[in-house]
């Protein structure tokens, strides 16, 4: 008897070792399951306004390296979305008139079809999407070289635009 008695004791100890470790606890589940806490995500940027860009910028027009500035234009921004205008050649040349629109964080301008500066006797137009970064606007901007048929009628170039007085 005392064999049998010892013999189901031992059992009991077993297959409640084994119930609390085979099944986990409410809390164990829980942890488990848990979603891990989300890594800290910076705040996307705020909306951009065409109200909070009036006035004029000067804008620098380089390759795409940005390690030299191939024209350097100057952006009017009125606080609408018409009378803006880009003046490139020094002033030289009448003013083209630039067409902003705004999406989230960013400015699109497209200029043009005008006379290019850089390429004399071509015409071109560009399209151009700025974001704000620490208070200047940068970006790039696409040209199209019309009426030419070779590889390059397409350009790219890097934009860096600060605020002038």
């Amino acid at each position: 008897m005392r064999r049998l008695t010892l013999a189901c004791a031992c059992c009991t100890a077993v297959l409640l070792a084994c119930t609390s470790s085979g099944k986990p606890s409410a809390a164990d589940t829980t942890a488990a399951n848990a979603t891990p806490p989300a890594a800290a995500t910076p705040a996307p940027p705020p909306p951009l306004a065409l109200s909070a860009l009036e006035g004029k910028w000067t804008l620098k027009v380089m390759n795409m390296a940005g390690d030299s500035a191939l024209l350097t234009e100057t952006l009017n921004a009125t606080g609408t979305d018409t009378g803006w205008t880009l003046v490139r050649g020094g002033g030289k040349r009448p003013p083209d008139k630039a067409r902003p629109s705004v999406s989230g964080d960013s400015l699109m301008v497209d200029v043009g079809p005008t006379s290019s500066i850089l390429r004399k006797g071509v015409n071109v137009a560009t399209h151009s999407v700025l974001r704000m970064q620490d208070g200047n606007l940068v970006g790039m901007a696409t040209a199209h070289y019309l009426g030419t048929k070779t590889a390059d009628s397409v350009r790219q170039f890097k934009l860096e635009a600060t605020r002038g007085p």
